[in-house]
């Protein structure tokens, strides 16, 4: 069943539809917490691919990629993980070299509205299996970003440099909260 609102406006009485998902960027939702306005996510349910045109999207379920995601110039996506995983997997069962790459000006964030600690450990959604590294921003990333509000980066691995997240030239990794 759909989710409704009631409005009631100039003596009027409306009833509105309430988007799927919704919350602001960090996943919190609270306003005395964050000062992000709220926004509509669009769900995501292909289980081998993420998006690679501008949006906010949230995960139905678990994303196991058999290539990276090469996110194009200009393109700003949004993801909240909503509990879920994103696995590198490349052929032969062997881990892909990373999730997620970014060419000049490209954006990408991770949320997970989900976040919680439970018994002292943080619990969110993961990105793993990426053999040079989950996230890669290298020197043709020029103004590229990648921003992390929630989630779990972990067995992610690199040979020479990154592991997590590994940023080369004038890209950039912030992060404001997970791990």
């Amino acid at each position: 069943y759909a989710k409704h609102k009631v409005i009631w406006q100039e003596d009027k009485l409306f009833l509105d539809a309430i988007p799927e998902h919704v919350h602001c960027v960090c996943g919190t939702g609270i306003a005395s917490v964050c000062s992000h306005e709220s926004i509509n996510w669009q769900k995501w349910s292909k289980k081998d691919a993420l998006p690679e045109t501008s949006g906010n999207y949230f995960l139905a379920e678990d994303v196991v990629l058999s290539e990276a995601l090469e996110l194009a110039g200009d393109v700003d996506v949004k993801i909240c993980l909503n509990g879920h995983n994103i696995r590198a997997d490349g052929p032969e069962g062997k881990s892909g070299d990373r999730i997620v790459g970014l060419k000049e000006n490209a954006k990408f964030t991770i949320t997970d509205c989900t976040a919680h600690v439970e018994n002292g450990t943080y619990v969110a959604g993961q990105l793993s299996g990426g053999s040079l590294s989950a996230l890669l921003l290298r020197s043709q990333s020029v103004n590229a970003v990648f921003t992390m509000y929630g989630g779990i980066l972990t067995n992610n691995t690199a040979v020479t440099s990154g592991g997590a997240v590994c940023v080369q030239g004038t890209g950039s990794f912030v992060m404001y909260g997970g791990e």
